[in-house]
């Protein structure tokens, strides 16, 4: 797979909503994983994400938005990680799919709760990332 093959934006929030955008001025679709299924109905009804930055139109056609994690995990190659670092934990509990041949982009800051760690570290601890491999950027 020739890097960055299909791109899933992990995250819903500000941050995850502006590298979505940034994402699609570059690529012909993106994956999209928010947790909350009445705000990704509302997300493909209005064509903007209804709590961050709803002033920003999308073309929601080119978005596969899942509130499954596994699934969007499965059917990307990259995974963009933007959700704020005291949920990353919550979110990566139900993770059952294998990661160990995505390439990952932290775009998380701050550290993981009760882990005292960064992203990139926590990921290769307890997810068996490689760092020098998988982990393209780590920040923001």
């Amino acid at each position: 797979m020739a890097f960055p093959g299909n791109i899933a934006v992990m995250g819903g929030g500000s941050w995850a909503t502006a590298l979505a955008k940034l994402l699609l001025q570059n690529c012909d679709s993106i994956l999209w994983y928010m947790r909350r299924d009445d705000r990704i109905a509302d997300f493909e009804r209005t064509h903007h994400n209804p709590v961050y930055l709803s002033d920003v139109l999308f073309d929601t056609y080119r978005i596969n938005f899942s509130s499954d994690i596994n699934a969007v995990i499965d059917a990307a190659d990259t995974l963009l990680l933007a959700i704020p670092s005291p949920y990353i934990k919550e979110h990566l509990k139900k993770v059952t799919t294998d990661l160990s041949g995505k390439y990952m982009v932290t775009a998380i800051k701050g550290i993981v709760p009760d882990e005292n760690a960064v992203v990139t570290k926590y990921m290769s601890e307890y997810y068996g990332i490689d760092p020098m491999k998988q982990v393209v950027i780590g920040g923001p």
